[in-house]
């Protein structure tokens, strides 16, 4: 129950998703052969990671585009427990999702006076060592998607964020359903989404007022206590 703004529009009452079909145990387990970062690629991968007991959130821009927003998707950035970092980079690369080392030419790379590359979207191509303190979403593990056509250097990345570094105040959401009167999440399924309709798996993101909330904790954090 509760209450919710979404594109000035006001709903109150219970949460509506909209039912998926059932699925089927013989559906081949996924791999990534280049398919397009969009949000049925987002689904994918939580699914995988749900399917491995890894409980995950999806977080910037593809948690804006189950919004409604029209941005590009420069990144897909999914927050999952510390502890099962390990694991989710395990089941990531059985899914042909590729972490090696891969160096673009013709990028300026820009530094603080320590040295410390900032606020870098890759930590391959920037080679981070910079403290999460000081450059906001540095994530904990790269993942880079295959570039849009083949002569092409600069891709996409499958970032992994360490959930307990970046939303400590804030509980995970579990594995499988998400409870109706959940007020932190929401799933893409949710009928006040316009990702609802295309949606196939329901991907847990922050409520919009969950979000605002976590991310001035986090500025608090990083810039009055450790600024």
């Amino acid at each position: 129950m509760g209450e919710y703004n979404f594109e000035g529009e006001r709903f109150s009452g219970p949460v509506f998703r909209r039912p998926l079909p059932p699925t089927t145990s013989k559906a081949k387990p996924f791999k990534y052969t280049g398919q397009p970062a969009d949000l049925a690629l987002i689904e994918q991968v939580a699914k995988l990671l749900e399917q491995n007991k890894i409980p995950c959130h999806v977080i910037n821009d593809g948690m804006w585009r189950h919004f409604g927003c029209q941005n590009p998707i420069n990144s897909l950035d999914i927050v999952i427990p510390r502890s099962l970092q390990k694991q989710a980079v395990q089941v990531l690369r059985k899914a042909n999702f590729d972490d090696g080392c891969r160096l673009i030419e013709n990028i300026r790379l820009w530094k603080d006076q320590e040295y410390n590359y900032e606020a870098a979207p890759c930590n391959f191509i920037y080679d981070l060592r910079a403290n999460f303190h000081r450059a906001w979403w540095v994530p904990a593990h790269v993942f880079h998607l295959q570039p849009a056509a083949p002569e092409e250097e600069l891709h996409v990345d499958l970032n992994l964020f360490s959930h307990e570094d970046w939303f400590p105040t804030v509980k995970l959401p579990p594995c499988g359903p998400l409870a109706e009167d959940n007020e932190t999440y929401l799933v893409s399924t949710d009928t006040r989404l316009a990702s609802c309709q295309q949606a196939t798996y329901e991907v847990k993101m922050f409520q919009p007022a969950r979000m605002v909330e976590a991310l001035i904790r986090l500025a608090f954090r990083d810039y009055y206590l450790y600024g």
